[in-house]
């Protein structure tokens, strides 16, 4: 990329949109050897847009399966918490038996993160 004479490299709208689609590409998992490839069938014009095409269908396919991993995830993150804002409101130990003890009430109530820091 040329430079300023100050030394400030100067992007043409084209490259930021292709460093735009490379840092996505990166960040949703796209090894960087494929993104290579991509480069390079870039550089060798119109010839490779199928190819092209192609590689971006294959990872599209591959994001769409890690998002369904994460919704399940998600789902099952959100099965316990119900559990817990359940057994809470109930005042229910783990075996699902009432607690009767008032401080231990107390301390099934606490939010603050695990580490022991403040309550939010």
């Amino acid at each position: 990329m040329p430079r300023s004479s100050t030394g400030v490299r100067h992007y043409d709208e084209g490259t930021v949109r292709i460093i735009d689609l490379l840092v996505r590409l990166r960040r949703t998992g796209m090894p960087v050897a494929q993104m290579r490839d991509f480069v390079t069938m870039m550089a060798q014009g119109s010839r490779t847009h199928g190819r092209r095409m192609r590689l971006l269908e294959n990872h599209r396919e591959e994001i769409e399966a890690r998002i369904r991993e994460l919704v399940d995830d998600l789902d099952s993150v959100d099965e316990k918490i119900a559990h817990y804002r359940r057994l809470i409101d109930e005042g229910l130990d783990c075996a699902e038996e009432p607690i009767t003890d008032p401080g231990e009430l107390i301390e099934q109530r606490r939010t603050g993160d695990p580490d022991g820091q403040e309550d939010r």
